[in-house]
């Protein structure tokens, strides 16, 4: 009777169990996609996969153990699980402290090596420095990681453009210098121009910023803190990835809530961007200083791939909007996207004629297609986008004889 009684009650907490197990592995077959985005196969499959499956084996062992009904079977088995749970423990403060270390090595270290002030540290591009020489034409190009990235053979768009005007019918030689940095907003060329670059007192400093002053707007994004500030003090950038490290259980339970029953995120219609103030003022500013030595300035605008109706293939790698406008419970639209690319290239365009230095519309220049862009403005490196901008840039300096100018 005693033992019947016991059959039941374990039966009702089997059933409850299962019950349970059932509405945890319904959880993740609704992921956040936003995480999905970001994350590669192999680390997606542990996380969306794993846990369904163990709580699915969980389950099926204590079936087995509930239906056989054998102390010895029910013994080893809670044995076993009691095992590993002290294991665990056991070996959870030293996989947490390598996994801290490897992460804060990744984002500090190498190609993303910080600077505590302008984020990438100006290292291996600022090294071509060293080789300046002051009796050639000097060109100094600026930018985001859309000035500093080269194609699939290590070329990008400034070295091309070197010996496009090396060719030129020009008077005198022409060296060009990539000091184009990923994550760089206006501020940061700002800084780094006048901290670096300046004194070598560049003929020609050529500058290309929109998207990632851009993103200091969303102020609701992983990758800022706090309401926008205009000295950009909000906006955390890569380093957010230092900054927000919660250590392995945190990794471990962070993923493991956004891989289970996400809530779709609010989408942002913005126009208003309060960067804009900052965007004048520090593009404005580095003319200053520009011009002061007698340096001349070219402004570009920012080539991207959003138009409005973005067909679905392009959406899915539209990284801004997907990942870097996105924060835990907000996400900009696709048309907010547009809208800022538009607006910070008209501003552009209007500081270059309120100041009376060169504008380049190489927005123009690229095709808005997935055979020239990855993302919202990241260029294909096998496609011939970088071709077409150095091919572009080159004939409009040649056109405006910008070069013998200056000889004379």
């Amino acid at each position: 009777m005693q033992n019947n009684m016991k059959r039941i009650i374990y039966g009702i907490i089997l059933i409850l169990l299962g019950v349970l197990s059932g509405y945890l592995i319904y959880g993740f077959f609704y992921p956040d996609p936003f995480y999905l985005s970001q994350m590669s196969l192999m680390y997606n499959l542990v996380f969306l996969w794993g846990p369904p499956a163990l709580i699915l084996l969980f389950y099926i062992a204590l079936l087995v153990v509930f239906f056989t009904w054998k102390k010895k079977v029910s013994g080893n088995f809670f044995l076993f699980v009691a095992s590993i749970l002290i294991l665990s423990l056991l070996i959870y403060p030293v996989t947490d402290y390598m996994y801290y270390k490897r992460q804060v090595n990744r984002i500090v270290s190498g190609q993303n090596d910080m600077h505590a002030i302008l984020q990438v540290k100006p290292g291996k591009n600022q090294d071509q420095l060293a080789e300046f020489k002051s009796e050639d034409f000097n060109i100094f190009c600026f930018g985001g990681s859309t000035t500093a990235f080269p194609d699939k053979e290590g070329i990008g768009w400034p070295d091309r453009l070197e010996e496009i005007l090396s060719n030129g019918n020009n008077d005198m030689s022409v060296s060009v210098y990539n000091l184009g940095h990923p994550w760089y907003t206006t501020l940061h060329t700002l800084i780094n121009y006048q901290t670096n670059a300046r004194k070598y007192k560049p003929d020609l400093i050529i500058v290309m910023h929109a998207i990632n002053d851009l993103l200091i707007n969303a102020d609701f994004s992983h990758l800022s803190k706090g309401e926008y500030r205009d000295d950009y003090g909000h906006f955390y950038g890569p380093i957010a990835f230092v900054n927000k490290s919660r250590g392995l259980f945190g990794m471990i339970s962070g993923t493991l809530k956004s891989m289970w029953n996400h809530k779709p995120r609010q989408i942002i219609e913005q126009e208003d961007f309060p960067g804009l103030v900052a965007f004048k003022r520090n593009l404005s500013t580095l003319i200053d200083l520009a011009q002061q030595d007698s340096t001349m300035v070219i402004i570009l605008s920012q080539p991207n791939i959003c138009t409005e109706n973005m067909p679905d293939e392009v959406k899915k790698v539209c990284r801004m909007v997907n990942f870097e406008a996105v924060g835990e419970n907000k996400q900009w639209s696709y048309e907010t996207a547009l809208t800022g690319m538009n607006t910070y290239n008209q501003l552009a365009w209007e500081i270059a004629q309120n100041r009376g230095v060169y504008f380049f519309d190489l927005e123009k220049v690229i095709p808005k297609d997935l055979d020239h862009f990855i993302d919202e403005v990241h260029y294909k490196e096998d496609g011939d986008a970088f071709d077409k901008i150095a091919d572009a840039l080159g004939n409009y300096i040649l056109e405006q004889n910008i070069i013998n100018d200056k000889a004379e």
